[in-house]
């Protein structure tokens, strides 16, 4: 596996949108890893922003497609860019059909604005002291760029609740922590609903939203994070799922929510 800021960088076409090669090894089911699909697209918005200044403060995404390995191109627009904020939607096609599609919100710090952190970090055992699960048994092939030591429930256990709870690490991450690596990471860990069942069921993410809530730029992204996930509700097949990322230091990195589809 190469390293992923590798992966996830598409190519400028010469007709204008990005040209990306969507690779084999890292699928999800029938179609890619999430976390590396809307990566790719926050790096064309990234880069069609171009302004060092403007990082991702919020990102929203739909999936209403599984992406294939193989060619896809993703058109970037700006909706609008004001003096201190750019909104950017980008579109991942292949052939003819939408795959995914996001909008990213790219802003500038406001000075004089006032910040906390009334959240609570998770309070679990060192990972040093939790060894790493072998999720060959039951992973996917995209979980192999990762390293997982769990604290909470484990998957198919037929818990009494919807959650997980671990820390998490990017394998060959590349030189940079981004907006990109950061949606990677939230997305890499497992359902909640899987702590609560007895076996595997097909599930999948159709829209997903992310808030980036420190300076991406001071974080190491070879560490190792700890992770936090809920489902406050299911219903008719449709799951909520609250995700969190923290460094080790008890920093506040970002914060996710997921809609999943169960599939039968």
């Amino acid at each position: 596996m190469s390293n992923f800021e590798a992966l996830s960088t598409p190519r400028r076409g010469a007709a204008g949108p990005w040209e990306w090669t969507v690779p084999d090894g890292w699928q999800q089911g029938r179609g890619a890893f999430g976390g590396l699909v809307i990566a790719t697209m926050v790096r064309a918005i990234d880069e069609h922003v171009a302004d060092p200044e403007r990082t991702v403060r919020s990102l929203t995404v739909e999936l209403p497609g599984a992406t294939l390995v193989g060619a896809a191109e993703i058109a970037v627009e700006t909706l609008r860019a004001g003096s201190g904020q750019s909104t950017v939607a980008a579109r991942l096609t292949q052939g003819d059909e939408l795959r995914a599609h996001c909008v990213a919100v790219s802003a500038k710090a406001r000075a004089g604005s006032e910040g906390f952190v009334e959240a609570s970090a998770p309070r679990m055992t060192p990972w040093r002291d939790v060894p790493a699960v072998d999720m060959s048994a039951f992973g996917p092939p995209f979980s192999k760029a990762f390293e997982y030591r769990n604290v909470g429930p484990l998957p198919f256990t037929s818990g009494a609740t919807a959650c997980c709870e671990g820390w998490v690490r990017m394998r060959e991450p590349g030189a940079k922590a981004d907006a990109a690596w950061c949606a990677a990471m939230l997305d890499a860990w497992w359902p909640t609903l899987f702590s609560r069942s007895a076996g595997p069921r097909p599930m999948g993410t159709v829209a997903f939203t992310m808030q980036v809530l420190c300076d991406l730029r001071e974080v190491d992204p070879t560490g190792t994070f700890a992770y936090r996930a809920w489902t406050p509700v299911a219903h008719e097949g449709w799951v909520l799922e609250m995700r969190e990322l923290w460094d080790e230091q008890g920093n506040v990195v970002a914060m996710n929510q997921q809609t999943f589809a169960v599939i039968k």
